[in-house]
């Protein structure tokens, strides 16, 4: 003997059904139409300002990210001026060694 659960001979078959009129004739499936539509709507609310929220977050990303580039590039340009310079002052103290040693007979 086979056990259906869900087939014609299910005893509890009719329940969805009978659970349906009752709350056709208590007038509960305006209410649950109305719960429906609220959630529904709130849901729709949430994935909206979600959106929102997504692009303002990359927006402020992208903003952040350029200063953050104008930044490194800053620095960057004042190493390399600073390491210019030394190389300038230790080209300039190395020919007045060198001129100093030539005079001297020393070097050359």
């Amino acid at each position: 003997m086979a056990l259906t659960l869900f087939g014609p001979r299910s005893p509890d078959a009719g329940l969805p059904q009978q659970f349906l009129q009752g709350l056709r004739t208590t007038g509960l499936t305006h209410w649950l139409w109305v719960l429906l539509g609220l959630m529904g709507a709130s849901a729709l609310v949430v994935a909206l300002a979600l959106g929102v929220l997504r692009v303002q977050t990359i927006a402020t990303a992208a903003r952040l990210t350029e200063t953050f580039a104008l930044v490194v590039a800053e620095q960057t340009t004042r190493t390399v001026q600073t390491i210019e310079q030394r190389l300038e002052l230790t080209a300039h103290l190395l020919g007045h060694l060198d001129a100093a040693n030539t005079a001297k007979g020393v070097g050359g």
